[in-house]
């Protein structure tokens, strides 16, 4: 006795036939795309930009110098403020001694 001589057997392998069937006729259209290998300029570009940004932050971001005092820089224009003053005192202290000089020059007694 072979197996389709049962009628179970038949039924069941006539089922499963038409059941794949159906799933053959189902089909996705799947398609794979290879990524591309970036080109040469792509990555100099992106570099390029990098740097740019790096470059472009540090120089937004370094702080104001307001003068230089014996050639340091001066960040704080309280700072500043105060040595502008005393720079200002100092001349105009040694205005009124040029001028003591020159009216004494003039006017000595020989």
């Amino acid at each position: 006795m072979e197996y389709n001589d049962f009628k179970e057997w038949g039924v069941a392998e006539r089922a499963m036939c038409s059941y794949a069937e159906e799933c053959r006729a189902e089909r996705v259209n799947v398609r794979l795309h290879e990524p591309r290998m970036t080109q040469g300029w792509q990555r100099v570009a992106l570099a390029l930009a990098m740097v740019t940004l790096v470059v472009g932050v540090a120089w937004f971001a370094r702080p104001e110098v307001y003068g230089y005092v014996n050639g340091e820089p001066i960040y704080s224009l309280e700072e500043a403020q105060l040595y502008a003053h005393k720079m200002f005192n100092n001349i105009e202290v040694e205005e009124l001694q040029m001028q003591d000089d020159i009216l004494e020059s003039i006017f000595s007694l020989e």
